[in-house]
Parts: structure tokens; C-alpha cells; sequence
């Protein structure tokens, strides 16, 4: 199995002619398709749901934050990069909160891209950093 390592040179395909065909339409179709992705989430095909976490990437849309955290929560390795790479291509809180929350998983691999988007997004200190998101976590949970 492929492994998929976030580096500075990898990161989601800024010309839609390096995609699978299908990838490329999904995107082209914009807001119409964010419901479909999300549903081929689920999806046990690695190649489908890759396909879908990579299209959600490129469409850009909050909507797609929620499901792609909760692949980070659920699956297996295959699709846990992928989807931080969508989230930062997203961006926003909430896609944030979730890249933090991947910077302490089990999977060496995993831990490292979440860090590494970071990186990439500016946070040069992810030390500093994960400690602002940990008091941020705890003052939501004392504010529920």
C-alpha cells in the first residue's frame, strides 16, 4: 500500500489536468456535488473515497470540515492524510481545530503531515501553537 506523506511538494494538484478525469468533473460541478462527496465518504473503496476526499479538497467547501474530521476520528491510515490535506486546503476554524487534533495521533505518519500543514499554513512555532489550540479546547469544554 501507498503511503501518503504531507511534504511542502505534496499537496493537492493546482491544475485540475493532473486529476483523474472523474476528480475534474466532480470539482467543475462545484456546490451540486459537496452532498455526493461527503455521502462516498463512507465508502469502503479506498480508490472512491480518496477520489472524494480529494475532490472535497479542491471544492473548498465548510461544509465538507465536519465528515472529513470524522475520517480522521474513524479510519484507518489510507485515508487519514488525504483528508488532513483537505482540510487545509479548506481552512478555516474548525478545519484548524482538527489538524491540531491529528498533531497527536497514534500514527507517526499521520502526527508528522498534521504538523507539516501547519508548517505550511505559517505556524512555524507548532509547539507555541498546539499549547494556544490545548487552552482553546479546554476553555470550549469548561464554556459546554
Amino acid at each position: 500500500m501507498k503511503k501518503w506523506v504531507y511534504t511542502k511538494y505534496a499537496t493537492l494538484p493546482q491544475n485540475p489536468a493532473h486529476l483523474p478525469i472523474f476528480i475534474q468533473g466532480l470539482v467543475n460541478l462545484g456546490d451540486s456535488a459537496i452532498n455526493p462527496l461527503i455521502d462516498t465518504l463512507g465508502d469502503e473503496n479506498p480508490i472512491r473515497q480518496g477520489g472524494a476526499i480529494t475532490a472535497l479538497g479542491l471544492i473548498r467547501d465548510k461544509r465538507a470540515i465536519l465528515p472529513l474530521t470524522e475520517v480522521l476520528e474513524k479510519k484507518d491510515y489510507p485515508s487519514k492524510i488525504p483528508a488532513l490535506i483537505a482540510l487545509g486546503e479548506i481552512g478555516g476554524n474548525e478545519a484548524f481545530f482538527a489538524i491540531c487534533r491529528a498533531c497527536s495521533d497514534e500514527d507517526l505518519d499521520t502526527s508528522n503531515s498534521a504538523k507539516e500543514i501547519l508548517r505550511k499554513k505559517g505556524y512555524s512555532d507548532i509547539e507555541e501553537t498546539l499549547k494556544m489550540f490545548a487552552l482553546v479546547e479546554t476553555a470550549n469544554r469548561a464554556s459546554e
